[in-house]
């Protein structure tokens, strides 16, 4: 898409494309990066609509700011619903690939050789029971990490926060492409949210005037159109 100097690139739909796993997981983030495209689009046709009633000697400013304004309060309603939800469903779609990474992880807990396992990771102190667990992920221990995280976290000497932690390691290594679409949403999720705060500013930029001149200019407007409403009494 164009460059357009007047709008913040903070809108541009680059903002999407440059997240990290774009390419790969683009699908996931669609309608995150079309909601931007969406916005850039709107606010340049605004900005263009501003300079094309400026020219026009007919009009007071005061004509001109509403004219635009009318024309700007046609885009920004579907621009602040699609940026709604957009952020919606990205949260429900992280939330499901949330609980896949925190899902309990299922092992013959109760072989004697994972009792053993358990009883050997309770008797380290914490700082080598977290590094004796890292280890295990990292060469693909997968007995060792089933047996201790298939069971209650007490009978390996793990808190319940430490025991989540290590299973959330445990299932992004085991589905790299899960973590992956998990983190580029949360992301596009995370730039929905700062940027759509924008929005407003950026739409009364491409008026010419703050929201609150406008509404002073329509009650003007409306005050001197109800002077001229014919009443029978």
């Amino acid at each position: 898409m164009d460059i357009n100097t007047d709008v913040t690139p903070s809108l541009h739909p680059s903002v999407i494309e440059a997240v990290d796993g774009y390419e790969q997981h683009m699908a996931y983030v669609v309608e995150a990066r079309n909601a931007f495209d969406e916005a850039y689009k709107a606010l340049s046709t605004i900005h263009n609509a501003r300079r094309a009633v400026a020219d026009d000697p007919t009009m007071t400013d005061t004509a001109k700011l509403l004219a635009v304004a009318e024309f700007a309060d046609k885009h920004s309603d579907k621009l602040f619903r699609r940026f709604d939800g957009a952020v919606a469903r990205l949260t429900l779609t992280v939330r499901d690939h949330e609980s896949k990474l925190t899902a309990p992880v299922q092992q013959a807990a109760a072989a004697p050789v994972a009792a053993e396992i358990r009883a050997h990771v309770k008797a380290m102190n914490q700082g080598e029971r977290a590094s004796f667990l890292n280890d295990a992920l990292r060469v693909g221990d997968t007995q060792t990490i089933t047996a201790v995280l298939g069971a209650p976290a007490y009978l390996s000497g793990l808190t319940e926060v430490e025991k989540q932690v290590h299973t959330r390691a445990y299932h992004a290594k085991a589905n790299p492409d899960l973590s992956a679409r998990l983190a580029i949403m949360t992301k596009a999720k995370e730039l929905l949210e700062q940027r759509g705060a924008l929005m407003h500013g950026e739409i009364e930029k491409s008026i010419g005037g703050s929201w609150a001149k406008v509404a002073a200019a329509r009650q003007a407007s409306n005050k001197a159109k109800a002077a001229f409403t014919f009443s029978q009494q």
